[in-house]
């Protein structure tokens, strides 16, 4: 009878065996992306956002990108966007771009905010970013790292 109280009550938490700390092998997060992943791009650190599937890492040859670039990985705290002429290392700013067809910028914000929840398995959190035009992105995600 104890074991029937056990699963009945892991049933009603939504316990499903998956690790909470894990992430979905290409990353999730809301919008038109497919992908969501933290990558090293030089002495610097990334997170990418992309419509098109691919591996972990890659640069997709065709579609759109966000892309969150730091000076650090990132940590678990809240982040400002800044236009590019603003973004220096170190530094706890971001520059966010909106890249396309394996790499062409289309458009660099000119504000916003990254919030970092947890950087434990998965890189989860959210963003806020306005592109010149005015139009804003913004989504949670959970990414996953890319070595």
């Amino acid at each position: 009878m104890r074991w029937l109280i056990t699963i009945t009550l892991l049933a009603a938490c939504g316990d499903d065996g998956v690790d909470p700390d894990s992430c979905q092998p290409a990353g999730t997060s809301e919008g038109p992306w497919v992908r969501a992943a933290q990558i090293s791009v030089g002495t610097m650190h990334a997170l990418v956002f992309d419509e098109v599937a691919g591996a972990c890492g890659e640069v997709a040859t065709t579609g759109e990108r966000l892309v969150l670039l730091m000076c650090e990985p990132p940590e678990e705290k809240n982040y400002r966007v800044v236009p590019e002429q603003s973004f220096r290392c170190p530094g706890n700013e971001v520059l966010a771009l909106v890249e396309r067809d394996g790499g062409t910028d289309e458009a660099k914000a000119i504000s916003g905010t990254l919030e970092i929840e947890s950087v434990t398995g998965c890189v989860r959190g959210s963003y806020s970013v306005t592109l010149p035009t005015l139009d804003m992105l913004e989504a949670s995600f959970d990414a996953v790292v890319c070595n």
